[in-house]
């Protein structure tokens, strides 16, 4: 396990208590579906380190295609990316091609709404 080279913040950003929390609810339990595409190309990722700083297990996340890798057994089939999204945008971190977690959330309504309607019209 290793960073990709040209990591924006190699140092990484510690998360609170809080966001830690929000982070292990986000990436387990059941959520609502949304699409995904088949794509996987993860830009942003939560890496977490040993007391001795060697890393042990991740979460990586495409806001753009919606998919996600995760480590950990027994993880959630769905994440909650608005959640995941709050916390990059705590850190004022880049979600892709979203510039904050406003616009993030208004492209993820919009996957949502396209997936009830593609559902209803079956």
């Amino acid at each position: 396990m290793a960073l990709k080279e040209g990591c924006i913040n190699p140092d990484g950003a510690v998360l609170t208590p809080e966001q830690t929390t929000a982070l292990i609810a986000a990436v387990t339990g059941k959520h609502p579906d949304y699409p995904v595409a088949a794509c996987h190309i993860p830009h942003n990722a939560f890496v977490f380190y040993d007391a001795g700083k060697k890393p042990v297990a991740f979460v990586e996340i495409c806001f753009g295609c919606s998919n996600h890798r995760i480590t950990a057994d027994g993880s959630a089939e769905n994440l909650d990316l608005v959640a995941i999204a709050k916390i990059f945008d705590a850190h004022k971190l880049p979600m892709g091609e979203y510039r904050d977690l406003v616009a993030f959330k208004k492209h993820f309504d919009d996957l949502q709404k396209m997936a009830k309607e593609a559902a209803n019209d079956k």
